[in-house]
């Protein structure tokens, strides 16, 4: 059997596919086992105290109501899909969620569910660029366990950006580099593009999104270099297509944009014009090294072993390792040395790009030139595309490892394996020779883990060095073992195959084991036992802080998993991120991705201003505000004095309940108001002066009303109704009763985005339960925006029935487009169905 005959053989075979398959979700168990069971939980950054509750709270809501609009739980009230990340409209969440039995176990499978899903991504990218089926099972294991993808199991939005992306890369590049004269594939391709580009959006991550259509752009210009009239008429086809698959996409997620662009019109990102965390978790280049030496840079958790801290300027750390694997970057390597730089193609060029754009300085090119790219954040958000450029192009180059044994491969793997084995042996001396005091010397300390361990750092840099190393040597030898089977059978080459793919997962497995961070549901249960709480109340609570301490032995000792389980435990148990969430608890200064600029203005004024006194030790002007706020409650973290080893074991943070003595109700009834000109952004100095009005006079303040009617200060006589009665609160409607004599204004303590509509209607006094009859559009009444914060009714005089109805514009105009382009994606996907189908019954 000639050479030719057995490497097409391999080629095709479908045991690399089988087998690669098999062992990536034999990973994925072995490392995700216990949270899929309900044994343990993901619990680190997050996953854990942002979207476990969050995930969770959407869950319960839409078991309610399909499309729950409004979060009162949030500061003073938000919109539910106003926050991309919330992932309200996305199919995929709502079918996990509704076959989950727990939160907890419910992100666990959405992770999952997000990885295999990135491996038939990465497998159909592959198999597009030109791969074979050996190829594409080293993309398989390759992609999704490669550090800058499995470790955004953390962060499971962008899970869902870089679990979609290789399929709109993949299906774009073929609109630009395939035949056009097939109407069939070439809808086909458009309708794939589209559903792959919106799906992120609805998923939480339309950066990514953004990121394939700079690409494309990208791409798309290089391509016009001819002069000729076909070559421009090409062009503009090419062009055109991009087009209806950019605005296919956008039809399919139209609901979440919609809503996100109307709550990002009032985000603080967008009107202060200034993110000062936007260039966090930048990648300077010394973190390259990860791409051959997994742990290069030291690990983030259990035990702070993040050795790159100690270089000046190294940041935040967006993932814990580049890592992808050995053999993958030997092909890269082999690739870029044996092919011409002119054929060259996007695939290629996706590493460079990734690390380039993770770095701060060209992210801050990128943020300034593409319009609107500003309000995003995070450079760290590129790596994705480091591990897909990786893994597509070691897809593309795999046959190079069972051609005739060439030396060029052959040297690439040794170099690699010097490479890895220098970085072992600096490690080592500089553990032998006193770099662990210098290092000491820092005083690096983490918050959470503890003090910097430089002697486990320099420990986990060598091994991680030499693990390297042995696998570079192993794939070497397999390299080297071909020789004397060229010509004996395809067998003998399948094996070798096969043995290559085994390395790349238990490469990859090994490193991944090192990235999980989770802990055991029953251990944490017992400890949220400890000075912990768990009611949902009426009215509105508030953290002592936004970051409360913890405790001081956190700073001074180091505990390995043992910290873990204190840090998730004591997170949870004081409310942290949104943990408020599953306890049903409203949190006036919760943690949110998106808030509005009136509450970034209210907390700077407090900040900055003097004469609230808001930092003395008496705390005088709180009461007022509170009141003014709505607040009942503060959640107060409690620290041990001292490690409470002989109770349980772990040093915890506990939290108290704290109510205020004159708890303020969530409405408010107010004779006079002082009416104002709308208003797009309110500044630090209008909240500076309406804060200290409030500080100075109470409850009995005089409420601002904004309004497109002449500024006027409006007096009536009552100071209060002859009744005000709450007959109905849900997330999405509050409901009055109410009898004046006289003119007034209703506030309901919760924020008007613009959405919140209102009814009034006059009652009889012989029909007291009419409320629930339905109203004419005569009865619609302005909802208006009182003291920045709330939402209010003029109220005339009389007995009514007053509505306050949350109905934002965009909802049915946005599904009936969302339907209309999921139909028509599915109509453009049929045709090539039914072509192929037709194509086989003729052969």
């Amino acid at each position: 059997m000639s050479r030719a005959t057995i490497l097409r053989g391999l080629r095709n075979s479908i045991a690399p596919i089988i087998l690669a398959y098999s062992l990536l979700v034999c990973c994925i168990g072995t490392l995700l086992g216990p949270s899929l069971g309900g044994y343990e939980r993901l619990a680190f950054r997050d996953v854990s105290h942002f979207y476990t509750p969050l995930y969770g709270y959407v869950a319960a809501r839409q078991a309610e109501d399909w499309f729950p609009l409004w979060n009162p739980l949030d500061l003073t009230g938000m919109p539910l899909a106003g926050e991309t990340t919330t992932a309200v409209f996305y199919p995929i969440r709502m079918l996990v969620y509704a076959l989950a039995p727990t939160p907890e176990t419910g992100i666990a499978w959405y992770v999952v569910v997000h990885l295999l899903l990135a491996a038939v991504a990465i497998h159909i990218a592959a198999r597009s660029a030109g791969a074979g089926q050996f190829g594409c099972a080293i993309a398989i294991l390759t992609y999704p366990l490669a550090g800058p993808v499995f470790f955004l199991i953390y962060n499971p939005p962008f899970l869902v950006g870089a679990a979609w992306m290789p399929i709109a890369i993949a299906c774009g590049l073929r609109l630009l580099n395939g035949s056009l004269d097939d109407g069939v594939k070439v809808r086909f391709r458009i309708a794939a593009t589209g559903i792959a580009l919106a799906l992120p959006v609805l998923g939480g991550d339309p950066q990514s999104s953004i990121h394939v259509l700079l690409l494309g752009t990208g791409a798309w210009l290089v391509r016009i270099r001819g002069n000729g009239r076909e070559q421009w008429l090409l062009r503009a086809k090419e062009f055109r297509c991009l087009v209806a698959a950019l605005v296919l996409g956008c039809l399919i997620s139209a609901p979440q944009l919609a809503a996100s662009i109307d709550w990002g019109r009032q985000s603080d990102r967008v009107l202060n014009d200034i993110s000062s965390d936007c260039y966090d978790f930048s990648v300077p280049p010394w973190h390259w090294l990860e791409l051959i030496v997994p742990e290069a840079s030291g690990r983030l958790f259990p035990t702070y072993e993040r050795i790159s801290h100690a270089i000046p300027g190294d940041g935040r750390s967006w993932v814990m390792t580049l890592y992808a694997g050995i053999v993958p970057i030997v092909l890269m390597l082999n690739r870029w040395k044996t092919r011409r730089f002119r054929k060259f193609d996007l695939w290629d060029f996706l590493v460079p790009i990734g690390l380039f754009f993770a770095i701060s300085g060209p992210y801050w090119l990128i943020a300034t030139v593409v319009p609107g790219y500003d309000s995003f954040r995070y450079p760290g958000k590129w790596l994705p595309l480091v591990s897909l450029g990786l893994a597509v192009v070691a897809a593309r180059q795999a046959e190079s490892l069972l051609n005739d044994p060439s030396k060029n491969t052959q040297s690439i793997c040794l170099l690699v394996s010097l490479s890895t084995l220098t970085i072992a042996v600096v490690a080592i001396l500089a553990f032998r020779f006193g770099a662990s005091d210098y290092l000491h010397s820092l005083h690096l300390v983490d918050r959470f883990w503890g003090p910097l361990q430089p002697d486990l750092s320099l420990q986990s840099v060598a091994w991680s060095a030499i693990l390297s190393t042995l696998v570079a040597c192993s794939l070497w030898g397999l390299i080297r073992t071909q020789r004397p089977y060229l010509h004996a059978s395809s067998f003998a080459r399948v094996i070798v195959g096969l043995a290559i793919i085994g390395l790349i997962a238990g490469d990859l497995y090994i490193s991944g084991r090192n990235q999980i961070a989770t802990v055991v549901m029953d251990d944490e249960a017992a400890l949220l036992n400890v000075g912990s709480f768990s009611s949902a109340q009426p009215g509105r609570a508030m953290r002592t802080t936004s970051r409360p301490p913890w405790p001081s032995q956190w700073l001074e000792q180091h505990d390995g998993r043992k910290r873990l389980q204190e840090v998730e435990a004591s997170q949870r148990t004081t409310n942290f991120g949104r943990w408020h969430l599953a306890n049903g608890e409203a949190v006036f200064n919760s943690v949110t991705s998106l808030r509005p600029q009136r509450i970034d203005g209210f907390w700077s004024a407090l900040a900055s201003s003097k004469q609230l006194a808001i930092n003395n030790s008496g705390r005088s002007n709180w009461p007022a505000i509170e009141a003014w706020l709505g607040i009942d409650r503060h959640i107060v973290t409690t620290l041990p004095a001292e490690p409470n080893e002989l109770d349980h074991g772990y040093v915890v943070a506990g939290a108290e309940l704290i109510f205020n003595p004159a708890p303020s109700p969530m409405f408010r009834w107010d004779a006079s108001y002082r009416q104002i000109e709308s208003r797009r952004l309110v500044t630090v100095a209008d909240w500076e002066t309406r804060l200290v009005e409030v500080a100075a006079k109470n409850e009995i303040s005089t409420p601002i009303v904004e309004s497109d009617e002449p500024p006027v200060t409006v007096a009536s006589g009552a100071a209060v109704p002859e009744s005000i009665e709450l007959v109905l609160a849900e997330p999405s409607k509050w409901v009055f009763h109410v009898t004046t004599a006289d003119a007034g204004l209703l506030t309901v303590k919760s924020y008007q985005d613009g959405n919140w509509h209102g009814n009034l209607r006059p009652l009889q006094r012989s029909e007291p339960n009419s409320f629930d009859a339905p109203l004419a559009m005569s009865d619609r009444c302005a909802v208006l925006q009182v003291d920045y914060l709330f939402m209010g009714i003029k109220i005339p005089p009389g007995r009514w029935l007053i509505e306050f109805v949350y109905r934002p514009w965009w909802l049915f105009p946005s599904l009936t487009t969302a339907s209309i382009g999921t139909l028509l994606s599915l109509a453009m996907s049929i045709g090539v169905l039914h072509k192929t189908k037709r194509s086989r019954a003729i052969s």
